[in-house]
């Protein structure tokens, strides 16, 4: 299913690269053979380069490439690299058949006074060079869809992400010094009573919730559990009757 999505997703950007205007019927054969030309170079780049990034990424997932290699353009992995290199040639390198196919007034006549590649819309060279950037990094943003897509974050796995201010096992954690990160909801809270979490020393908090004392009791703002049966009522009782 990604690998479909892939694929429709390349021909829909090659569609809308390639087709800014509708070319004038009375030009003939000569520039509808430079527009296909083009079309082709472009076609025939996004299948190379996508094989590229699908056997660099399938070798890390299956453990023949390392896990730090670096799929996209410029890879750090030789053999990657290289067939990046080659899959550039397709659309304005050696293996361009727009090339030598079109020239200068051509792509001026179809692509000129058009948003598809403003300040080179009139050559042969800088369409091709342009087209070959959009293609790239179009090919990049699906292949991070497919092969390193974003997941939802999860406080607690060491890693600070989406709307988290910290995590409690990343380091550093995210907060200042003098705080520390709520290890359910990865935001930074400063130490003492109050903040929402109760900590060594303190019997509620009365910023948490639960707050930490039982039924019927409830937490003061020392943090101390007070009410008819808590400990600390009987415990700060001025009566020799602790049951009064």
């Amino acid at each position: 299913m990604a690998r479909f999505a892939f694929v429709v997703g390349l021909i829909a950007f090659a569609s809308v690269t390639l087709s800014p205007v509708a070319a004038p019927a009375e030009q003939g054969t000569s520039l509808d053979r430079c527009i296909s030309a083009i079309a082709g170079d472009v076609s025939r780049y996004l299948d190379k380069a996508s094989k590229c990034l699908r056997n660099c990424e399938d070798g890390r997932r299956t453990g023949a490439v390392p896990e730090s290699v670096r799929c996209r353009r410029p890879s750090n992995h030789a053999p990657t690299q290289a067939c990046l290199l080659r899959a550039v040639e397709q659309i304005s390198g050696s293996k361009s058949v727009a090339l030598r196919r079109c020239d200068d007034d051509e792509v001026a006549l179809f692509y000129g006074g058009t948003g598809t590649c403003p300040g080179s819309n009139d050559n042969v060279a800088g369409i091709l060079q342009c087209l070959a950037r959009k293609s790239e990094k179009a090919l990049q943003k699906l292949s991070r869809t497919i092969y390193q897509p974003e997941r939802p974050p999860v406080c607690g796995d060491g890693a600070i992400s989406g709307s988290e201010q910290c995590d409690p096992n990343a380091f550093p954690n995210g907060c200042s010094f003098s705080d520390f990160c709520h290890p359910q909801f990865c935001f930074c809270i400063s130490p003492g009573c109050g903040n929402g979490f109760i900590e060594a020393g303190e019997d509620c908090d009365y910023g948490a919730f639960p707050n930490g004392c039982s039924f019927g009791d409830f937490c003061d703002f020392g943090c101390i559990c007070e009410g008819p049966g808590s400990a600390s009522r009987a415990f700060l009782s001025s009566s020799s009757d602790l049951l009064e």
